[in-house]
């Protein structure tokens, strides 16, 4: 949606919610074109972030493969060397491979987890600083009620978006 579009809706919903008429020259849409920046650069950085999150669990998962890969040669050479302990050996190293994998699986999972709700938080830090710079510099009441509307929004989205992830 562009500004102009963006600006028309606004006015619209204000008008037949609260019979406000919205001027185009209102200073409202140079909050609201201000906040649309902020929020194109928090999505591009939260993109990234969310692009990196696939990658990370691929890498992840190639480790467990060659985990498993690995634990599969070992059981077939157990197997071949000795057949008497073949089952109390075969069950020991599936166990071993078990673990292996699932502490694998735990420390790189939650070091991209942690990763990327850092990064997540990093960016709704950005994002929040700059809106209270552009905040302390709005002089009118309804401005600044409007922008921290527009705060505790982008915060709720930051915020369900890392506890989603």
């Amino acid at each position: 949606m562009n500004d102009k579009e963006l600006n028309h809706k606004i006015r619209n919903e204000v008008f037949s919610e609260h019979g406000i008429r919205l001027s185009e020259q209102d200073p409202i849409f140079s909050v609201v074109l201000a906040n649309k920046m902020m929020l194109d650069s928090v999505s591009d950085s939260l993109e990234e972030v969310v692009r990196d999150v696939p990658r990370a669990m691929n890498t992840v998962i190639e480790k467990i493969v060659l985990a498993v890969e690995d634990s599969e040669r070992t059981v077939g050479s157990l197997r071949d060397e000795t057949k008497g302990m073949l089952s109390a050996l075969t069950k020991l190293e599936i166990e071993n491979a078990h673990q292996r994998i699932k502490e694998i699986v735990v420390a790189d999972t939650s070091a991209v987890l942690t990763g990327s709700t850092q990064a997540l938080q990093s960016v709704a830090a950005k994002a929040e600083g700059k809106i209270n710079e552009l905040s302390a510099s709005l002089r009118d009441t309804k401005l600044l009620i409007t922008n921290v509307c527009l705060s505790v929004a982008l915060a709720l989205i930051v915020m369900t978006a890392s506890i989603g992830g």
